[in-house]
C-alpha cells in the first residue's frame, strides 16, 4: 500500500469513531430515546465503515501496477498466438464437394523447365 493511502487508512478508525459518538449524543440531546439514538450511530457508523472498505479497494486496485501480459504472438504455438488473413469481401467460395481446396504446392518432384525457361521473355 502507497504511503499517503496507509495514512488515509489509519485515520479511518478515529474518524468513524468520532461520527458514531457525535451522532449518538446529537440524538440524546434532541431527545430521543437513548435505544434510538445508539442504532442510528451505529447504523450510520456501521454504513460509513463499509465505504470506507469499499473506496480503500478501489484505492488499492488503482495503485497496484497492472501484470505484464505476455504478447499474443510471441505465445508460441497456442491460439492466441495464430493470425488469420482475410480480407473483407472475400468472395472465395468455402470448400465442399462441388468446389474441393486448392491442390497444395508439391515439391520434390523435378521440374522438366529451369525456373529461368518458365519466365516469359521480354523480347516476345
Amino acid at each position: 500500500m502507497t504511503g499517503p493511502l496507509r495514512k488515509l487508512l489509519d485515520l479511518m478508525f478515529p474518524i468513524i469513531l468520532i461520527v458514531f459518538v457525535t451522532l449518538y449524543v446529537s440524538g440524546l440531546v434532541s431527545g430521543a430515546e437513548p435505544e434510538l439514538a445508539l442504532a442510528r450511530a451505529g447504523a450510520a457508523s456501521l454504513i460509513l465503515a463499509v465505504l470506507t472498505r469499499v473506496a480503500t479497494a478501489i484505492a488499492e486496485s488503482a495503485s497496484r501496477p497492472h501484470e505484464a501480459r505476455p504478447d499474443a504472438e510471441s505465445s508460441g504455438d497456442g491460439a492466441t498466438g495464430r493470425h488469420v488473413d482475410v480480407a473483407i469481401g472475400d468472395e472465395a467460395p468455402a470448400p465442399s464437394a462441388d468446389h474441393p481446396p486448392p491442390a497444395p504446392f508439391r515439391t520434390g518432384e523435378p521440374s522438366s523447365q529451369s525456373p529461368d525457361d518458365q519466365r516469359p521473355s521480354a523480347a516476345a
